[in-house]
């Protein structure tokens, strides 16, 4: 059985999804399980303490694209979970990305601080050219998608004041996996034509990413 670059996608997703729903359950059955920590550590703890955040982002290539909001709830000391929206220069869309955190520890200097990997999927529209750069005479047709499948991983430092003011970075890669009702060609000399991304020209391999935001936490 051949297996095709969109299905390898959709194979992907799927085994996210179903990781950040296994992490979220281990997550909710030990805050249950231990409800008296509710009284020392995380009352002390400015993450676990004000655990669910708003924050605005700015980003080159990134999840949310170049501008965008996401809530993020930290479950437990080890967890939490961020989706957001988004507009880029290639399209809008929406993520989702599952975090293993690393909080700063209890009552010493670093508790406002803490670092997270996570590993994701957003959902974009695609409306760009092949090639960003493109030198000379070389073939660059628009692509186009209704919606485009991007996975993304990344670290990423936030700071969060005892008041709930935060702020933080991240850096990451991103690769583009599938896409639906893909268009390829030149608009002004004979329309776009449906087809495959791997045909179109576009890259499909991983791609750098940095951004900013800035948000509250409640």
């Amino acid at each position: 059985m051949t297996v095709t670059h969109k299905n390898q996608g959709l194979i992907a997703l799927f085994s996210l999804l179903m990781l950040a729903a296994v992490l979220l359950g281990s997550a909710t059955a030990q805050s249950q399980e231990t409800p008296s920590k509710a009284g020392t550590r995380w009352a002390t703890d400015p993450f676990l303490d004000r655990s669910t955040a708003v924050d605005a982002h700015s980003s080159l290539a990134g999840p949310n694209g170049l501008g965008g909001a996401t809530v993020t709830q930290t479950f437990s000391e080890d967890f939490a979970l961020s989706v957001g929206a988004g507009s880029g220069l290639t399209g809008a869309g929406v993520s989702v990305m599952p975090r293993l955190t690393f909080l700063g520890g209890l009552g010493g200097p670093y508790r406002n601080h803490a670092l997270s990997v996570g590993l994701g999927a957003s959902v974009f529209t695609l409306d760009t050219d092949a090639q960003f750069i493109c030198i000379l005479d070389c073939y660059n047709p628009r692509v186009r998608a209704d919606a485009a499948l991007w996975l993304n991983g990344e670290l990423a430092y936030t700071y969060q004041h005892h008041e709930g003011f935060r702020l933080g970075g991240y850096l990451g890669v991103t690769s583009l996996m599938a896409g639906h009702n893909v268009r390829y060609g030149e608009p002004d000399v004979g329309g776009l034509e449906p087809g495959k991304l791997e045909d179109s020209g576009i890259y499909l391999g991983l791609v750098p990413y940095a951004g900013v935001f800035v948000g509250f936490a409640f």
